[in-house]
């Protein structure tokens, strides 16, 4: 067909033909004008009306798989395909047979295993269909040609078909329930990433809102890219259908993520605070004991949560657990807890946490087996439920166990255990205000089992029910999925078979760069510290200390992991780390045995260093100059000598001395300067050539009012010149002002204004 224009009123010329089994409509994805209808009329035989089932599934034959895997995505081959099709009035890629299930059926291998092993592609298909109601199928058609043509990145149309579903008012989620409508069957291929899925989003989420322009509605259990807010405007009567679910499915049997997804939270009983009622059902451990190959591995680190540790000696013992970290996490220590624990002793790290107003703990990720919250999560407030369990999902390891225990709260339950919760309080001594404010957030078993699978938990349906417990209290127990990971025992194999030029390493030289790194940063921080401050007053001690203390834990772990023949007599890098780190000590002990005695002498205390600068300022049209805001706010003791034009002005020393005084050659308003702490001579300034640069070298050299006095090459930079030279004070600020055109392209670096002792 040419125009599509034609199609809706070609198409229901058909429609009341009862020879006409199958009618497929596909839209030519390059020239969107053009669909061609494909029809199957009913052919007799003696051949029965059933067909037989193969013993194998059936799958792709050749040409669909290559059409599919390799060139359905191209636009040449799109064009080619259309041509084809119309040429020979046969789709390319169904079956011929006289068997409408051989014709209709659907690969029952994984697309993704269709291009292994020649090629191996990272994307996936996806379907979605939407249904316009055939008067408005122009007004769909119209709008749906423009986003045909709209290019994408990780998103490419396969097949776009047409076919016509009649009104259905029998089924409850019908998608024709008002109207005849047509049905356009969307066919992508895209990335199996973020980004792919993102696209195809976006793609659909176009879709739907045209769908809606015309009356339409979209099919469900696709991809979930549209809202329940959409759910319910395509399908008003989605409630009515949670509704019956829950009359006829009270317990959640039966479920899927889609339903998971989409389904609204619970509506729960609500009043606040945090008890720690349960008690722990024991000797119902051993389904944790087991070690099947992808079942529950050693217990060894236990978090408990919401009591003092009651339980955890006894669990130690039904576990066989001998070692490991336990981590008691609760709102305080209560001196009760040494007679729920049965010990004086602490049995593990206590971990606060205010249940009231939930947040991380600081545990390490993936460093417990074991999770046990024996308070009742219905007590926590509900709209940060998932703080709290993204918390347990963050500290558990893959194949980490979840264990808690819930009432399997029903609506006909729920008073008695709002009685049951009332008469434990009153027993336990709760005021009425904290009875009034207790959070009761009761739920069903399987809207708690809900709760938890949407943070990444797997159920392992495994669960224990307290015998004749009236409020229907049960242990449930969730594992964290276990990530992929390489095989390291394959790959190493793999590498060592191998031949390349190889680098071998002690294994436990790792252990002690640390330290060696540690003196770097040691004498770099000293350096640092001469900036500044004298270096009598430098901690050479607390670094010593530190030092060694590093060094005692690097070689306790490389003794634990290789043994002490392989950490301390065989290893260069402990040999090393033993080596400078006693270089240091020797040279920081002789250096704090003199500042102990500088700091002893009364004169050497140190305080804070000035120079005294006396400084003119040229431009009288700032006549209020505020030294500290406009040069910098180190300035100190500003004097004035001279109304409006000499100052007296205290600036640190040190390298503080050589910023402020570049500050105040480069700043806007001109100054000049007098003298330097009583000194109107000469000053001392080292300077910095870059890059051999033999030019700027001799510029220096011929720069009047000024002496140079050494020159030498950087032992460490060879391509580095530093020049050490006198500059009168009263030219300093002009020679700064010429050096900084040269700062600009680093040809030339002020390395430092050197200042004075003064008494």
């Amino acid at each position: 067909m040419r125009f599509s224009d034609q199609f809706s009123k070609y198409y229901e010329e058909f429609l009341n033909d009862s020879t006409i089994e199958i009618k497929i409509a596909r839209v030519d994805l390059v020239r969107p004008n053009n669909i061609l209808l494909f029809i199957f009329r009913q052919e007799s035989g003696t051949f029965g009306t059933v067909a037989n089932l193969s013993d194998e599934a059936r799958v792709m034959n050749a040409r669909q798989h290559l059409i599919y895997t390799y060139v359905a995505q191209y636009s040449a081959f799109a064009r080619l395909r259309f041509a084809l099709e119309k040429m020979f009035a046969r789709p390319l890629d169904l079956t011929y047979s006289s068997d409408r299930n051989v014709t209709m059926y659907e690969s029952a291998k994984p697309m993704a295993l269709l291009y292994q092993p020649l090629t191996y592609y990272d994307d996936t298909f996806v379907l979605q269909e939407y249904f316009i109601p055939k008067q408005n199928f122009q007004q769909w058609y119209d709008k749906l040609k423009d986003i045909l043509k709209r290019k994408y990145e990780y998103v490419y149309l396969l097949n776009l078909t047409i076919r016509f579903v009649k009104r259905d008012q029998l089924t409850l989620l019908s998608y024709t329930k008002r109207h005849d409508s047509y049905a356009f069957v969307f066919y992508f291929r895209i990335k199996r990433n973020e980004l792919g899925d993102n696209e195809v989003k976006s793609i659909h989420q176009t879709l739907i809102q045209l769908a809606f322009q015309c009356q339409g509605t979209f099919y469900l259990p696709y991809r979930q890219h549209y809202t329940y807010q959409q759910i319910l405007q395509a399908y008003p009567m989605f409630e009515e259908f949670l509704e019956k679910k829950t009359s006829y499915d009270s317990i959640g049997l039966f479920s899927n993520d889609w339903y998971e997804y989409y389904r609204p939270e619970s509506t729960v009983s609500i009043m606040v605070n945090q008890i720690n009622e349960v008690e722990l059902i024991t000797n119902k451990f051993s389904v944790v004991e087991q070690r099947r190959t992808n079942s529950f591995h050693k217990i060894r680190d236990i978090v408990s949560i919401g009591d003092g540790g009651r339980c955890i000696n006894e669990l130690r013992q039904i576990l066989k657990i001998k070692d490991g970290l336990v981590y008691i996490v609760n709102d305080r220590q209560r001196w009760t807890d040494i007679i729920e624990r049965r010990t004086l002793f602490p049995i593990g790290r206590f971990v606060p946490c205010n249940f009231s107003n939930l947040t991380d703990v600081p545990i390490p990720s993936d460093s417990t087996d074991l999770v046990i919250c024996y308070m009742g999560l219905h007590h926590l407030p509900q709209d940060q439920l998932h703080i709290f369990f993204k918390m347990i999902y963050r500290i558990l390891r893959p194949n980490g166990l979840f264990l808690f225990r819930e009432h399997h709260a029903t609506e006909q339950l729920k008073p008695l255990l709002d009685v049951a919760h009332m008469v434990f309080n009153a027993v336990t001594g709760v005021d009425c205000e904290l009875e009034r404010k207790e959070i009761r957030a009761f739920r069903t078993i399987e809207q708690w089992r809900s709760c938890v699978r949407q943070t990444g938990f797997q159920d392992t349906f495994i669960y224990d029910e307290q015998e004749d417990d009236p409020t229907d209290d049960i242990m449930l127990t969730f594992r964290k999925p276990e990530t992929e990971c390489i095989n390291t025992n394959d790959t190493n194999e793999i590498i060592s078979n191998k031949t390349y030029t190889k680098v071998s390493a002690y294994f436990e030289s790792n252990y002690f760069r640390p330290c060696e790194w540690l003196v770097v940063r040691i004498l770099m921080a000293f350096g640092a510290y001469l900036n500044h401050t004298p270096f009598y007053y430098f901690p050479f001690m607390k670094y010593i200390s530190i030092y060694w203390s590093l060094s005692l834990t690097e070689a306790d772990f490389a003794i634990r992991k290789y043994g002490i023949i392989a950490a301390l007599f065989v290893s260069p890098a402990f040999l090393m780390s033993i080596t400078v780190g006693t270089f240091l000590t020797v040279a920081f002990l002789q250096l704090e045995f003199v500042s102990f005695i500088i700091r002893a002498i009364p004169a050497a205390q140190y305080k804070d260093e000035y120079e005294q600068l006396i400084i003119e300022k040229v431009d009288d049209h700032h006549e209020e100059f505020n030294f500290k805001e406009s040069i910098d706010e180190r300035i100190n003791d500003i004097q004035i000598l001279k109304e409006n034009h000499l100052y007296a002005i205290q600036v640190p020393r040190h390298h503080t001395f050589t910023l402020i005084l570049k500050k105040f050659a480069l700043h806007s308003i001109k100054f000049n300067l007098i003298s330097i702490s009583q000194q109107n001579e000469q000053i001392q300034l080292e300077l910095a050539v870059n890059n051999n640069n033999e030019e700027r070298l001799v510029w220096v050299k011929q720069r009047s009012n000024m002496d140079i006095i050494y020159e030498f090459k950087n032992p460490v930079n060879p391509n580095q010149t530093h020049i050490i030279l006198r500059v009168t004070i009263r030219n300093l600020f002009s020679f700064i002002r010429e050096c900084t055109r040269f700062e600009a392209d680093n040809s030339l670096t002020i390395i430092q204004i050197y200042d004075h002792f003064y008494y």
